[in-house]
C-alpha cells in the first residue's frame, strides 16, 4: 500500500504541473511541449521506481526522497521560466506554483528525516496495536 501511496504522489505532482505548463506556455509550443515531456518523463520514472518491490525498504528511503525533490526542482525550473513572463497574471500564478513546489520539497525532506517519528517512535503509527 505504501508503494501505491508514493506512486500517487508522483501522479499528483505531474497532474498539478500540467495545467500551468499548458496554459502558461500556450503561446510558445516548443517550451510547452519540452516541459510537458520532461515533467512526464521524470514523474513516470519516479512512479516506476517507487512501484518496484525492492525499493520498499529503508535502504531506498533517501533515494526515493531525493527523486521526489528532483521532481519538485524540475517543476521549479518550469516555474522559474514562467516568472519571466510579462503578463502579471502568469507571474502571480508562478509565485503560487513556486510555493506549492516548496511545500512538496519540504514534505520530501520530512520523509527523508523521518520527523517527527524519529523523536517519538510509535506515536504517529497509522494502525492501532492490539
Amino acid at each position: 500500500m505504501s508503494r501505491l501511496d508514493y506512486s500517487g504522489i508522483a501522479i499528483l505532482i505531474s497532474g498539478s504541473t500540467y495545467p500551468p505548463i499548458i496554459y502558461g506556455f500556450a503561446c510558445t509550443p516548443f517550451w510547452r511541449d519540452l516541459y510537458f515531456i520532461v515533467i512526464s518523463s521524470v514523474c513516470l520514472g519516479t512512479l516506476l521506481f517507487t512501484l518496484l518491490p525492492q525499493t520498499d525498504t529503508p535502504k531506498f528511503r533517501k533515494v526515493k526522497g531525493v527523486l521526489y525533490i528532483c521532481v519538485g526542482l524540475f517543476a521549479g525550473g518550469v516555474c522559474f521560466h514562467g516568472g519571466f513572463s510579462k503578463d502579471p497574471n502568469v507571474q502571480m500564478e508562478t509565485l503560487l506554483w513556486a510555493l506549492g513546489g516548496g511545500i512538496y520539497i519540504c514534505g520530501a525532506i520530512i520523509y527523508i528525516l523521518r520527523f517527527p517519528e524519529k523523536i517519538a517512535h510509535g506515536k504517529f503509527d497509522y494502525f492501532v496495536k492490539s
